[in-house]
């Protein structure tokens, strides 16, 4: 039988009726077939070992839905055992990296510390992961990098990966980067950046986010050389208005102009906690909402994981964010075979062409064609981001 434990989930992952207060309540088999009851109101002190099965979950008061049992035995890991490694990954959002859960949990015994911000954590769980694991993989250069770069033991190696947003924290200037093994960051661009502000013999490397197998194999629609789609067009900086200026100036130049569609995919502004409450965000997705609205031949479509179907129909992939890391739905759309198109800022910058072939950076649309579509999906193939990584471990 296997025996598993589980530790510090997101409440609001369990459930879409997710509110700070409520209590989690769960019934669960023990490796000797004991049934135990537990409950828990901060999803930062969550620790249970020798699980063999999660029976009931009940989230709040006379609340009750059955995805979220489902849900908590998908976040159940094996307990380690003696013949391998182990990993530690700590972080307050693994959503660039959970995709290669499956492939740590073959080579290593995975753990989790995962964190409720940039800084809260129970700091009895993370030393308790401390203290059984060899490698500690710090997903975010904030408040968890911090701690485990001070925390760490002798034998350990920390790997830290940075995104963009981190930079402009102060965590990664308290680092004891003498304790770090290495840095990954997520562009060239940033490599630059961290090696021009990090001790000298800081070991800093690029390795690319990771991309779905699955999308290399995304087959296009008919119609989707009529489409343009803006994956996430959320907080304001990926400025989807342009997007929609683009489009119909686009269209106009087409004979067949009234057969493209603009498709928009990604969180609703007005439900996303980060920026529903700031006036100068909500008075910009006013104007996107109300140019749109009445018009057949812009779509917008909520936030999902599976992607790969929406690219299917997708045809062209825009960015005109200000501001990006690496813009990973660029990637993505290319993987299968949108070709893609990249104005503002980041292009302005320079480094959305660390990343993206300078063709695509320059303000020239290039037309979709099954030539084009095929070289683009090749464009990122060969990133390798686990076998990186794993060399680092």
């Amino acid at each position: 039988m296997s025996v598993y434990h589980l530790a510090n989930i997101k409440f609001k992952r369990l459930t879409p009726n997710y509110k700070n207060g409520k209590k989690l309540k769960l019934t669960y088999l023990t490796s000797d077939d004991k049934k135990l009851s537990v409950s828990f109101t901060d999803d930062t002190f969550i620790y249970i070992d020798n699980i063999s099965k999660i029976i009931k979950a009940s989230y709040g008061k006379n609340d009750m839905w059955k995805n979220v049992t489902s849900n908590l035995n998908r976040c159940l890991v094996k307990n380690p055992s003696s013949d391998k490694k182990t990993i530690l990954l700590s972080g307050y959002s693994f959503k660039f990296i959970k995709k290669l859960f499956p492939s740590f949990q073959e080579d290593y015994n995975l753990l989790f510390d995962i964190w409720s911000g940039s800084e809260k954590h129970s700091k009895d769980l993370s030393n308790l992961q401390l203290s059984k694991t060899d490698i500690i993989f710090c997903e975010w250069c904030l408040g968890n990098a911090l701690w485990y770069s001070k925390n760490k033991l002798p034998h350990q190696k920390l790997i830290v990966r940075l995104h963009r947003w981190e930079i402009k924290r102060d965590y990664w200037k308290k680092i004891n980067w003498n304790n770090v093994d290495t840095l990954i960051c997520i562009s060239s661009y940033y490599v630059r950046l961290m090696r021009e502000n990090l001790p000298d013999g800081v070991n800093v490397v690029y390795i690319p986010n990771y991309i779905d197998p699955s999308l290399f194999d995304v087959k296009k629609n008919g119609d989707a050389k009529y489409h343009f789609g803006m994956l996430g067009y959320t907080p304001k900086l990926k400025d989807p208005i342009k997007a929609i200026d683009f489009f119909d100036a686009f269209k106009k130049t087409q004979p067949d102009g009234y057969k493209y569609k603009l498709f928009f995919k990604g969180h609703n502004p007005f439900r996303c906690e980060t920026i529903k409450y700031k006036n100068n965000e909500m008075q910009y997705y006013d104007k996107f909402f109300s140019l749109i609205k009445k018009r057949n031949d812009i779509i917008v479509e909520g936030f999902s994981d599976e992607i790969g179907v929406w690219f299917s129909k997708i045809g062209y992939i825009l960015s005109f964010s200000e501001v990006e890391g690496s813009h990973q739905a660029i990637a993505e759309g290319m993987s299968t075979g949108c070709i893609p198109y990249l104005r503002g800022g980041f292009v302005n910058s320079g480094q959305a062409m660390d990343i993206y072939p300078e063709k695509y950076c320059k303000g020239n649309l290039v037309l979709f064609s099954e030539r084009e579509s095929a070289s683009v999906r090749e464009h990122f193939r060969n990133n390798a981001t686990y076998s990186k990584i794993r060399q680092l471990l």
